[in-house]
């Protein structure tokens, strides 16, 4: 009899317009003098996308029974913070009302 696998699925950003993989951010990662593997990437994003998870079952009624880390290892969980993120970030970097010079 033959055993099942179980295969666990991570998101990898290599998918989308300029993402990396987990090995790619690595070598990024030790360039820039920050040494670390790619099962370290991946410890990290999970680290992180467990207490995203975690906020996320707070706030959303009915949600707080479900299992975070199941919520955490899900791509289209990890897929959404990742564009929520990236929002932000290019929000961030528009001038605010107050550093608009007026002529």
């Amino acid at each position: 009899m033959k055993k099942k696998i179980k295969t666990k699925k991570y998101v990898t950003l290599d998918n989308v317009d300029n993402g990396e993989n987990y090995r790619q951010i690595s070598e990024i990662m030790t360039k820039i003098g920050y040494p670390m593997n790619h099962s370290s990437v991946r410890n990290y994003v999970m680290r992180v996308m467990t207490k995203f998870a975690i906020a996320y079952t707070q706030k959303i009624e009915g949600a707080s029974g479900l299992n975070t880390q199941d919520i955490a290892k899900n791509p289209l969980f990890q897929d959404a913070i990742s564009e929520i993120l990236w929002m932000v970030e290019s929000d961030s970097k528009l001038p605010k009302k107050n550093q608009i010079l007026k002529i």
